[in-house]
């Protein structure tokens, strides 16, 4: 097994556990969840900002520990000074030494969009990201067995509620 496959197969058994936390239903209902999102293309195309999405990372399988010392407020408050149009932030504990609390302190310091960067194998990932109002994902990688209609088709209504 690759690290890929490592890595969704341990997103799966995530997923499970998560769902079962917390399930659709009460995400939804979290008062979280009706909060604008800040819009991405307004502070990438904002001439008082510089267009780059920096990025806060803790560690990578390839590379071991990254950032062992420092704490997400200070560095994403500096990209923010500095003048980063949007914060992208490593949500995956397992594999990069992150988590959705560092969303959480990363949007407290940040006025700018933040992406969160995981593997987003599900809906209820979208969900999330909604709740948290990231504004925006990424999907490093695509997984082949990824049936992404049902992500599309989230992300559509979510769009037509607005």
């Amino acid at each position: 097994m690759n690290i890929l496959e490592k890595i969704i197969a341990y997103k799966r058994k995530e997923l499970a556990v998560s769902i079962k936390r917390t399930p659709v239903k009460k995400l939804e209902s979290s008062k979280l969840f009706t909060r604008e999102i800040i819009p991405l293309t307004d502070y990438i195309l904002n001439p008082a900002k510089t267009g780059i999405i920096a990025e806060f990372k803790r560690k990578s399988p390839s590379k071991g520990i990254i950032n062992r010392v420092s704490e997400i407020e200070q560095v994403t408050s500096g990209y923010c000074h500095y003048g980063a149009s949007g914060i992208s932030v490593l949500t995956d504990n397992k594999f990069f030494g992150g988590s959705s609390s560092d969303l959480l302190h990363a949007r407290a310091v940040s006025p700018v969009p933040i992406l969160r960067k995981d593997f987003i194998i599900d809906e209820y990932h979208l969900l999330l990201l909604h709740l948290i109002k990231t504004g925006f994902c990424s999907l490093p990688v695509l997984p082949v067995h990824l049936d992404c209609r049902c992500c599309l088709r989230y992300m559509i209504q979510v769009k037509l509620k607005r």
